[in-house]
């Protein structure tokens, strides 16, 4: 006999005060949302928030959206940041349908590259497995107090990418 295990759907937003990375990496709050899909205790391994680096912000907040019709707009607060509507969201600011919203931050130093964040289950081990398998991570697990553990890695071929394990 099969035993079924029952599929429920999570969805989450997470915004937090704003913070200095160190390394390179965009001067960011940190927003999550998504539709992720949970089998028991597994999780997709879906990408759930990304960052577009950007020397001039006008410029490529207008590009995406003429583009694809992205809602852009600036966080209130002192850095230069902006959220990314690649689909609506309700007042909550849960996603309305499936998709992922991300963000945009003004270039601190050149080369940056965009970067999707990745639902993991155990940011340990997944740690682990990036290092073993030819990865390098270029940011170590740090927390986003109460919300999430983020680490971020280049593949062995040099592409960026991070890693997120919710808190909740």
């Amino acid at each position: 006999m099969q035993h079924k295990q029952k599929r429920r759907k999570l969805s989450f937003r997470f915004l937090v005060q704003p913070r200095t990375e160190t390394g390179g990496h965009c001067k960011t709050f940190y927003f999550f949302s998504t539709d992720s899909v949970w089998v028991g205790n597994m999780v997709d391994h879906t990408i759930v928030h990304f960052d577009i680096p950007a020397e001039d912000v006008e410029k490529l907040k207008n590009f995406y959206s003429e583009l694809f019709g992205w809602k852009i707009y600036r966080c209130p607060g002192p850095i230069e940041y902006w959220m990314i509507e690649t689909v609506p969201v309700d007042e909550k600011g849960a996603p309305v349908r499936p998709g992922v919203n991300g963000a945009m931050c003004k270039k601190d130093q050149p080369g940056l590259k965009p970067v999707n964040y990745i639902l993991v289950e155990d940011i340990d081990e997944s740690i682990w497995k990036i290092k073993n398998l030819g990865g390098t991570i270029t940011q170590p697990k740090q927390q986003v107090p109460g919300i999430a553990w983020i680490a971020k890695a280049i593949d062995p071929e040099g592409n960026p990418f991070a890693i997120l394990q919710s808190m909740r």
